[in-house]
């Protein structure tokens, strides 16, 4: 899924915008959220995150190292 993203389009955007239920939905989505971000990251580019908070721990199991490895909109993000 990773090897999926067409980062040449992430490095050149003026914004990265990613959510909390892509994040939710497996391990290899939560992965590919992260590698997204680091990309961005790595690329200048800003990154928008809409956490889309849900109480079930199922929805967030793959959120929690987001919210501690990457800062959101200049800032670090933490639990």
């Amino acid at each position: 899924m990773v090897g999926d993203l067409p980062t040449a389009h992430i490095e050149v955007s003026s914004l990265l915008h990613v959510t909390g239920i892509t994040a939710g939905i497996s391990a290899a989505t939560a992965e590919a959220v992260h590698f997204a971000i680091a990309v961005a990251r790595d690329a200048g580019v800003p990154v928008s995150f809409d956490l889309n908070y849900r109480s079930h721990s199922e929805a967030r199991a793959g959120r929690g190292g987001l919210r501690t490895h990457h800062r959101v909109g200049g800032y670090r993000v933490r639990r």
